[in-house]
């Protein structure tokens, strides 16, 4: 159902004198809901639906960008009452379905469901840029599908085509989104994001633009047309291991398989029987830490608290390759975890992820502060014949500035979970605050929050003017607040951007001092010795026999024996293999005593600085 925030009214008069309204035409009142017309794009005998939507009352017609008086053929005569407003500067899209049986209204009712249909673009002059047929439109989104009324679509082409640029696109796919952006009042939120990952160089990161919806001649809101995470030319670039899994298979009725899940070495996995594996298991696979919703997916594994849905690439796969990849991220992941080698920095981790793509990741997640990362819609990819983890691509941002937050706070480190594992290595800052310097904070500063244009990314001030328009219509028709209570934007796009600037400016400030700062890659804290027991330094798991009830931990900083540290440091001790470890804080003195310990118990002992 359509609604509209009355306090919202009066807050968008600002926004609307950039928009264009177009002067009502008298007309008599045209039978049923609405009134209805015909937009034809110039040059072209193409022409799309556009009916009128109940605003409070009165009939409106909501325009695409570069819609003209010549473009307009009314289905009406003279005497009807009803006003226009008009997008600009940004594309539009225009979806009508092909059975009359699956409407909008069928679509909506279930994210299962699917309607075939046609599709038309327009660039922002309403020039046709392409039509085609959609063999299937359905919803898409977790909680942006269950707890929202504006709603996320993912439209699959009866044919591969490359709608960021029709006419040369070489990146051509059948599956392509519309995203709603509910959660992001400033509908800016991916924009930003998606194009500074692309700025400082993580690959695979989404491309797209804005565009104004249509469904079935009803005009649906701003959205954002971006590419699908997937594997494919264009997207995420590793092998396609799906083929070559069919490609083994041949004849086989994939969706028909026996479901199985089992634990192996404290790993739960579902997979599906009877499938063959290719004789190269090695790659690629297209992985998603989800958390939340992985139970719920075709293939998947489990660690401790991580669930990694598989079936994002391949979607079906037998029980060894899933053990395969399964191991792959259980090493990465216990090294991270606990058991990297604090003594030499954590330069281990090296063997396990691809640092450039997981330090740009990080860099992208953690700057704004996106509240789903390291917990749903965080992607890994795996190409062929590397045994390491790679990073990406970004996703999912409409939750992010701290929008779900009442104190905006800008001057912390968010790396929620396991983000903050990976935080916590020295080898990993110290790869971050490379990335950092060359890559992201010219980028930030020289583009997002100043005024050059990037190869991917704008001024923020540049796609706020550029969305203006057509976000001033959007909220004609939706609740700024559409997100059950569970966000608190402001009551107008304007404060909501204003916010949104003012805690950019500041995370920049604070975000560069912070990793600026010479302290940010600490210094490398070795123990020598726990009750006497010399400990080498080249040794990763350090266990020791405790004679008594206390334990004293020696450290020396920089090299030295007896120099006091130069800043707190961690101490974390087990028993020897027991799953959790207990951590204690110093403050930077030369030795620390573990107290109440279990006599004749071995314990694991190490330091983070």
């Amino acid at each position: 159902m359509i609604r509209r925030s009355h306090t919202h009214i009066i807050a968008i008069t600002a926004m609307i004198l950039a928009v264009l309204l177009l002067t009502a035409i008298p007309a008599f009142a045209q039978e049923g809901d609405g009134l209805q017309m015909t937009l034809k794009s110039s040059g072209s005998d193409a022409g799309v639906l556009l009916k009128s939507a109940n605003v409070d009352g009165a009939q409106y017609f909501f325009l695409p960008s570069g819609v003209k008086e010549e473009n307009i053929e009314r289905a009406f005569g003279e005497g009807a009452d009803y006003k226009t407003m008009q997008s600009a500067n940004i594309g539009s899209v225009h979806f009508f379905s092909s059975d009359p049986e699956k409407g909008m209204e069928y679509v909506h009712q279930s994210k299962d469901n699917n309607a075939p249909g046609q599709v038309y673009m327009y660039d922002k002059n309403f020039r046709l840029i392409y039509q085609g047929k959609v063999d299937a439109l359905k919803g898409r989104g977790n909680s942006t599908w269950d707890y929202t009324d504006k709603k996320s679509y993912q439209m699959k082409l009866n044919k591969k085509a490359d709608l960021l640029d029709p006419a040369g696109g070489r990146q051509k796919a059948k599956k392509w989104l519309l995203l709603a952006n509910p959660y992001d009042p400033t509908l800016m939120r991916n924009y930003l994001a998606y194009n500074l990952a692309k700025e400082i160089g993580l690959e695979n990161s989404p491309e797209g633009r804005p565009v104004d919806v249509y469904y079935d001649g009803q005009y649906r809101g701003s959205y954002y047309l971006c590419e699908k995470v997937e594997i494919g030319e264009g997207r995420v670039e590793v092998d396609d291991l799906e083929k070559e899994v069919e490609n083994a298979n041949p004849g086989l009725d994939f969706g028909a398989l026996e479901e199985t899940i089992v634990n192996k070495a404290g790993i739960d996995m579902k997979f599906e029987k009877g499938i063959k594996a290719p004789q190269d298991i090695t790659g690629g696979y297209l992985l998603e830490l989800d958390s939340v919703f992985y139970s719920d997916e075709k293939s998947w594994f489990s660690i401790q608290k991580h669930g990694i849905v598989v079936s994002k690439s391949p979607e079906f796969l037998p029980e060894n390759m899933l053990d395969y990849i399964a191991g792959i991220y259980r090493s990465m992941y216990d090294y991270v975890e606990g058991e990297y080698d604090n003594f030499g920095e954590g330069e281990r981790l090296a063997e396990y992820i691809d640092l450039d793509s997981f330090a740009r990741f990080f860099l992208i997640n953690e700057w704004f502060c996106n509240n789903d990362a390291w917990t749903s819609s965080t992607y890994f990819n795996k190409p062929k014949g590397d045994d390491h983890l790679y990073a990406g691509p970004v996703w999912d941002f409409d939750a992010s500035m701290r929008n779900r937050n009442e104190d905006k706070i800008y001057d912390v480190w968010f790396a929620p979970r396991f983000g903050g594992e990976l935080l916590a290595i020295p080898a990993f800052r110290q790869k971050l605050q490379e990335v950092y310097l060359s890559e992201m904070k010219p980028a930030v500063e020289g583009i997002l929050l100043g005024e050059s244009s990037g190869a991917y990314l704008k001024p923020a001030k540049v796609m706020k003017a550029e969305l203006a328009p057509s976000v001033a219509m959007n909220y004609m028709i939706w609740d700024i607040n559409d997100c059950i209570g569970s966000y608190l934007p402001k009551p107008t796009v304007e404060e909501n951007y204003d916010e949104m600037m003012t805690w950019m400016q500041n995370r920049a400030k604070w975000f560069d001092k912070e990793i600026t700062s010479p302290d940010f890659v600490p210094n490398k804290y070795d123990i020598t010795q726990v009750q006497g027991v010399q400990i080498s330094a080249d040794v990763s798991k350090r266990i020791c026999s405790i004679g008594f009830r206390t334990a004293e931990v020696r450290c020396r900083s920089m090299g030295r024996e007896g120099v006091r540290a130069a800043s707190d440091y961690q101490i974390a001790y087990r028993k020897a293999g027991s799953g959790s470890w207990k951590t204690v804080a110093t403050g930077g003195e030369r030795s620390f005593q573990l107290k109440n310990l279990t006599r004749g118990e071995a314990y694991e002992v190490k330091v983070r600085a």
